[in-house]
């Protein structure tokens, strides 16, 4: 790596102090090296073609970045991806090099940047006090192959100064800089469960325009989410392709691989990840999770109750569940609330143990309990809601098979009014064997874990007819 002035921060502060004897051990005087260095910036700054993509981490909200064009007198114009008006909108302010302790860009006037950097939450869109941790002094700290390294002054936050080239200066002033955001966002929507297999782990991986996030379970079976600042690049619409390359601002490492992009492949129409070492690892849409769902399910998981909501899994819900759910709604039309149109909102089955429930007569306080609410609502007398609560011990054996015995009811009068209405939902639960698996995500738009009671043989061989809920922890 070329370093530029790298040391200057060092000496200036000696040099400063010494007599100007000392400066015959150099070509030039102290003060004359700082003007080069100061002249070298500006003049690489102002030479540019075709401007600059500088990509900025922020404390609070991932990695922004902007397109710049600097002019002699101190003017620069930019573009920037924090919404479509600023990836359309060009804006002019003024900025200087200077000196203090290295040679430093700041952008002194309104723009883009300062906008980010204001702490005001109702101008920059962050945290009141803070803004988006953004900077708008940076000092040079080095170059590489014309790539500028940078760093904040105030709250150090890690940045490049890149060169454009044609292509990108020609998309970004088209709007590229959202465009690309918004073809990311469309690709993740696209997709149920992106997964990607690094050297045998599974990992779970969602993008958003400043953020990754990846979930997988580590040597220890412990489930691992962890988000990293990322940014979608313009490359994809500047070469033609569908999307753009998704950089990892701080790589992660899965069994010694460190993951430093995502590329777009565009002979599988899909990511891959890259690795240091140049190593590739294909993405798929794998509907669900590839570890088993008992590792994070259960009552002292991460989950622990199954939430069917029909209108969130069109799709995923599927016969002979989605008939008897149904006729759970049709039935409580015929209920005691007949006449105030009552709904059935949501079914919620949930593992909870029985000592948590010593106000229920008849739990035994070492049970496992299945815990089902049926929560419905009455559009006709003011959108009410209540919600019957119903009770089985769970039967867990070493296959892991699930019997549900020994049903009590809650114990407000509602559950003896409407009970009639969950009967057949009762016979299903009460009269099967049952494995509990994930459920395919085959929802447009939703990227939730879904999970249900498979009803089984003894033998644990599902079926196919099964509950399905989105997971949930309450």
């Amino acid at each position: 790596m070329k370093k530029i002035f790298l040391m200057l921060a060092l000496m200036l502060g000696v040099l400063a102090s010494c007599d100007k004897k000392m400066d015959a051990v150099f070509d030039e005087p102290a003060d004359v090296r700082l003007q080069e260095a100061i002249d070298h910036y500006r003049n690489t700054l102002t030479s540019a073609p075709n401007g600059w993509i500088f990509t900025m981490n922020t404390k609070l909200g991932g990695v922004y970045r902007f397109w710049l064009s600097f002019t002699e007198d101190g003017r620069v114009i930019m573009l920037s991806d924090a919404n479509s008006e600023y990836a359309s909108t060009i804006k002019e302010s003024s900025y200087r090099i200077t000196a203090l302790q290295t040679v430093l860009l700041t952008f002194d006037t309104g723009n883009y940047l300062t906008q980010l950097h204001d702490p005001e939450a109702a101008v920059s869109g962050g945290t009141e006090g803070q803004g988006m941790g953004a900077d708008i002094d940076f000092y040079f700290i080095s170059e590489d192959n014309g790539v500028f390294n940078m760093l904040g002054r105030f709250n150090s936050n890690a940045a490049t100064l890149k060169p454009a080239t044609p292509a990108e200066a020609r998309v970004i002033v088209n709007g590229a800089f959202y465009d690309a955001q918004t073809l990311l966002t469309e690709y993740s929507m696209s997709m149920i469960y992106s997964v990607v297999s690094i050297e045998g782990v599974d990992i779970h991986v969602t993008f958003a325009p400043r953020q990754t996030a990846v979930e997988y379970l580590d040597d220890n079976g412990n489930l691992v989410n962890a988000v990293y600042n990322s940014y979608v690049d313009v490359d994809g619409l500047a070469n033609g392709e569908s999307n753009g390359t998704v950089y990892i601002s701080t790589p992660f490492t899965v069994k010694g691989k460190e993951i430093i992009k995502f590329e777009w492949d565009s002979g599988e129409n899909n990511y891959v990840a890259v690795s240091a070492d140049g190593s590739t690892y294909k993405l798929i849409d794998n509907r669900k999770p590839t570890y088993s769902i008992t590792s994070v399910f259960g009552v002292d998981k991460t989950f622990n109750a199954l939430q069917t909501v029909k209108s969130q899994l069109e799709g995923s819900i599927t016969e002979p569940f989605l008939s008897r759910f149904n006729e759970i709604g049709d039935l409580l039309k015929q209920s005691t609330y007949k006449s105030y149109g009552p709904e059935l909102v949501y079914m919620n089955m949930r593992l909870v143990l029985g000592s948590s429930l010593s106000s229920i007569p008849g739990i035994g306080s070492s049970w496992t309990v299945l815990e089902i609410t049926f929560r419905t609502r009455l559009t006709g007398y003011y959108n009410y809601e209540y919600s019957p609560k119903f009770y089985w011990k769970v039967n867990i054996d070493s296959k892991g098979i699930y019997t549900f015995t020994d049903r009590i009811n809650g114990t407000t009068s509602i559950e003896a009014e409407v009970g009639s209405a969950f009967v057949k939902m009762f016979a299903f639960l009460e009269n099967n064997y049952f494995v509990l698996d994930w459920v395919s995500n085959r929802t447009a738009g939703s990227t939730a874990m879904l999970g249900g009671f498979y009803a089984s043989d003894a033998n644990g061989e599902k079926s196919d007819d099964f509950t399905c809920g989105i997971l949930m922890r309450n």
